[in-house]
């Protein structure tokens, strides 16, 4: 465990919330999401931010708690300018009106300036905004139901009742190297691109070839996929 990590953090907490988030799906049910809520005793949406921050980083670590105050390099406000700057937020920033973060500058600094205080910059303003939780923040100004579409991850399923009600498409490396018939030099890792049908798991089609993903390679994994294969 690095020296970095909070001392008062119980490492074998954060283990436990490995273990269960790789055991998850890639996608989750109602009945794996409710399942993990009950193991990691938590809310469905800190359940779906620890799975993103964990599948994002592939660490452990990636679930420790971050550090409470101020970010590294960030000044706090003066704090007779906070006061200002928050009763700004609750009256104006944070409402349906919906003002740019310029017109919220403006707003702070001529208040400032009524009092002979130094207002701040609008950068370091728009890092003191960057604090407040951006879920929230956009249930004011735009509604709840646009926040949670926004921030709030919700678990799914991809259903295919009857064959080519879906087909999904991908690449991958090949685990060879396609080297040169005469000089023998490596030429590199060839591509395969398949085209799977969901319902039935069969591969309809696929291309192979020494070029990067493209449009062209899907295009011809398609014309693979419905050609006549008879012969």
């Amino acid at each position: 465990m690095s020296d970095n990590f909070p001392p008062d953090m119980d490492w074998n907490a954060v283990e436990h919330r490995a273990k269960v988030l790789a055991g998850l799906p890639e996608q989750l049910t109602q009945d794996d999401a409710e399942q993990a809520m009950c193991q990691l005793d938590v809310s469905r949406a800190t359940l779906f931010r620890w799975l993103k921050r964990f599948r994002e980083d592939g660490r452990p670590s990636a679930l420790l708690p971050s550090p409470r105050g101020p970010r590294r390099g960030m000044q706090p406000l003066d704090p007779d300018v906070e006061i200002i700057a928050s009763r700004l937020f609750k009256e104006l920033y944070a409402t349906r009106r919906k003002p740019t973060k310029t017109r919220f500058w403006g707003e702070v600094a001529a208040d400032c300036r009524d009092q002979g205080l130094a207002p701040p910059s609008i950068r370091r303003l728009g890092r003191w905004l960057e604090r407040h939780d951006q879920a929230k923040l956009m249930a004011k100004r735009e509604g709840k139901d646009k926040a949670k579409r926004r921030h709030l991850a919700t678990p799914g399923t991809l259903t295919a009742e009857h064959p080519l009600d879906i087909v999904q498409i991908d690449h991958t490396k090949a685990d060879v190297t396609v080297v040169d018939p005469m000089t023998r030099r490596p030429l590199g890792r060839p591509t395969l691109t398949v085209a799977n049908d969901v319902h039935t798991r069969m591969v309809l089609g696929f291309h192979l070839s020494l070029e990067p993903p493209s449009l062209l390679a899907v295009a011809l994994c398609l014309t693979h996929a419905v050609m006549d294969k008879s012969h």
